[in-house]
Formats: structure tokens, C-alpha cells, sequence
């Protein structure tokens, strides 16, 4: 998934969320990344705009890390913080 791998890439600015692990710097262990489709579908029923929230395996109702994602050509995408709930 885009989210997770961009979220790994991204460790260095997102590591105040507490979602990595500090002394190696991966994503914790069971980090769920949960996406839902966001507008109007394209033909087939597939969306171009998500709302994601990232969040570890134990948390409590709209903890996480919330996301803006889109997909865009050729297989490139685009992945934009809105907010981190406690």
C-alpha cells in the first residue's frame, strides 16, 4: 500500500506521531492504515481521492494519523497530512 510506504520514507517527519519504532526507525509493529474512497467514482467503480488514517494496532476511536491521498497518472500519487488526533 502507498500509504505505508510513504509513511517509512517519510519517518524522519512524521516521528512525532509515535507511530515508528526509534531506535529503528520503522513503522511500529501492527500499523493499520485504513483508506476510504473520497468524491465521485471513476468508471469502475474506482476512486482517485482517499481519506487514510494511520494508526497503531492499539487505539482509541479517531486516534491516528489522518491523510490526504490521490492517485494520479502513469502510477504516481500524492500523500498530504491533515491533522494527528490524540
Amino acid at each position: 500500500m502507498n500509504v505505508l510506504e510513504t509513511a517509512a520514507h517519510k519517518w524522519r517527519t512524521w516521528r512525532k506521531y509515535g507511530l515508528f519504532n526509534p531506535s529503528t526507525h520503522l513503522l511500529a509493529d501492527n500499523t493499520q492504515a485504513v483508506c476510504r474512497g473520497r468524491g465521485k467514482p471513476r468508471p469502475g467503480k474506482r476512486y482517485a481521492r482517499f481519506l487514510c488514517v494511520l494508526r497503531p494496532h492499539v487505539h482509541r476511536g479517531r486516534q491516528g494519523l489522518w491523510l490526504s491521498y490521490r492517485a494520479l497518472k502513469h502510477g504516481r500519487y500524492r500523500v498530504r497530512v491533515i491533522a494527528y488526533r490524540r
